[in-house]
């Protein structure tokens, strides 16, 4: 942000006009540099994950291709971002609104709207809060591995308050 303003100050001070560049494409290159290093994450786990599991069902998969898809179309833009304000702030690029529809408003489109029909909760992926209430109400279903105790399962327990917590501390199990 710093950079931008200097960048375009009202002053004729080259010098920092200069520095404000520089800043921005330090900053715009930050950006670049960990989106491809999140994305280079994805790409390990997904290939980790597939070596571990060998052909086992994993319900999270589709959200693993929505973070390629979706991280694959936010490098592009920040690719454009640094084309963009290298060109100058003036520039064709800059200053073209098709452009910027196309590179920066429909990447971000495309980008955030994958979660739409791949929405993380359908996949089981729930925060914390959300898990621990699902648990603790017992609006959810326990595969072989965890048990119910208490009055969910029919299964007297010593007290009210554990009445419907899980036997096992393993959640991932847990299918809602």
């Amino acid at each position: 942000m710093g950079g931008a303003l200097l960048l375009i100050g009202k002053t004729n001070n080259s010098k920092r006009q200069h520095d404000g560049q520089n800043i921005l494409m330090a900053g715009l290159a930050i950006n670049l540099a960990s989106f491809c290093f999140f994305f280079t994450l994805i790409i390990w786990y997904e290939v980790a994950t597939r070596r571990i599991v060998k052909g086992l069902k994993r319900s999270y998969s589709p959200i693993i291709y929505a973070l390629i898809f979706s991280q694959f179309f936010l490098i592009g833009r920040s690719i454009y971002r640094i084309i963009e304000f290298l060109q100058g702030y003036f520039s064709h690029i800059a200053t073209t609104e098709f452009l910027f529809y196309i590179f920066d408003c429909m990447l971000m489109i495309f980008a955030t709207a994958i979660y739409v029909p791949l929405f993380p909760p359908v996949f089981g992926l729930l925060g914390n809060r959300r898990l621990v209430h699902k648990v603790q109400s017992g609006d959810f279903e326990l595969n072989s591995r965890t048990r119910m105790k208490g009055p969910a399962s029919g299964q007297p327990s010593a007290s009210s308050n554990e009445s419907k917590k899980p036997e096992t501390a393993n959640v991932s199990h847990v299918v809602v």
